[in-house]
């Protein structure tokens, strides 16, 4: 039997961000790293993550997202301690153990990552970034524009009540352009927000939007396809 040591609020924090794609999941636990790769329904967003953990051996598991969720719920301090026994998961805390069920399989198993290299590549605050996107319902339209103008990113959305456009400085002496839904960016940006100082964006003209995050051993990163909007 293999068992990992694993930060409790980290896990769950990250659990629920991965539950706005999709209710289930598989674990691949190493002895250092807990990987999970998944994408949405709609098959317009793969998310990835890593993170660091103790553990002495290597295994995956299909989980339930929503069982994993209680059961952390119920985990108290720093630390968890998870085991998997034949077909379960057990979520231990001091005497008391949790079993969550393997699935047989998932509902949205994620084949192949594409490996996208993107010369665009820039770092800013997280702050005013998440911010805007935790607020997009309030534009009430579904597309997000990001544009890259020889040092300045634009993130504007045009609603049919209130347009709204942030300009941040970036170190890209180029453009590109590409469009992507919303609703993505309000999970992600509730998910990340009090958590990452920076966002790291990689952009090419009508292709997917590459995010990527880090916070305390975690680290994220959110491919969202584009939308194609004719000028």
């Amino acid at each position: 039997m293999s068992e990992w040591i694993i930060k409790k609020d980290e896990l769950e924090s990250t659990i629920k961000l991965l539950r706005t794609l999709n209710k289930d999941g598989k674990l691949r636990l190493g002895k250092t790293q807990l990987s999970v790769d998944i994408v949405d329904p709609a098959n317009v967003a793969i998310a990835q993550m890593w993170m660091d953990i103790e553990g002495d051996g290597e295994d995956t598991f299909n989980v339930d997202f929503d069982a994993l969720i209680k059961a952390l719920g119920v985990a108290s301090g720093e630390n968890v301690l998870v085991q998997k026994v034949d077909s379960k998961l057990h979520v231990v805390v001091g005497n008391h153990v949790m079993k969550i069920t393997e699935l047989s399989m998932l509902s949205n198993n994620v084949q192949k990552i594409p490996q996208l290299k993107y010369e665009c590549v820039v770092t800013v605050e997280a702050k005013e970034l998440l911010g805007m996107w935790a607020g997009l319902a309030k534009v009430l339209n579904d597309k997000v524009n990001f544009i890259i103008d020889h040092g300045t990113l634009s993130v504007n959305v045009e609603g049919t009540i209130l347009d709204d456009t942030l300009t941040l400085p970036v170190e890209w002496d180029g453009y590109e352009k590409t469009c992507i839904p919303s609703d993505y960016l309000e999970d992600l940006a509730k998910g990340l927000k009090s958590k990452v100082d920076e966002i790291t964006l990689e952009v090419r003209t009508d292709s997917p939007l590459l995010i990527e995050a880090a916070y305390g051993g975690t680290r994220i990163k959110m491919m969202i396809a584009p939308r194609i909007v004719q000028d």
